[in-house]
């Protein structure tokens, strides 16, 4: 996170990747969410929804609410997979008891928990 924010250090999204790699590499599901976003926003690593989509399955496969909700996200807007709205759906659904950006995007849909 020093690299990401910059703090202490010139901020860098590359070497910031770069830890947030080493760390998912040894189970730390924050950083695989960080990657996932990286991917997906293309932050300090070229874009590709399909790595995004496999680590956000990865931290959501564990339970964590981030990337269910981060899953929905990449479903809802057809980012490394078909646009699915029912997918969509079904993974902020996952997230929302936990993810509170899940619940808004829930309400912005016009859903229930």
């Amino acid at each position: 996170m020093m690299y990401q924010r910059g703090n202490g250090v010139p901020a860098s999204t590359t070497d910031a990747f770069k830890w947030f790699r080493m760390a998912a590499d040894q189970g730390n599901i924050r950083a695989t969410n960080y990657l996932a976003w990286a991917y997906a926003n293309g932050d300090g690593v070229k874009r590709d929804g399909a790595a995004a989509i496999k680590l956000f399955k990865k931290s959501a496969d564990a339970g964590n609410a981030q990337g269910e909700y981060g899953l929905g996200m990449m479903y809802a807007n057809g980012s490394g997979a078909m646009r699915s709205d029912s997918l969509a759906v079904l993974w902020f659904r996952k997230a929302a008891s936990q993810e509170p950006l899940a619940r808004a995007e829930l309400t912005r849909r016009g859903l229930t928990q």
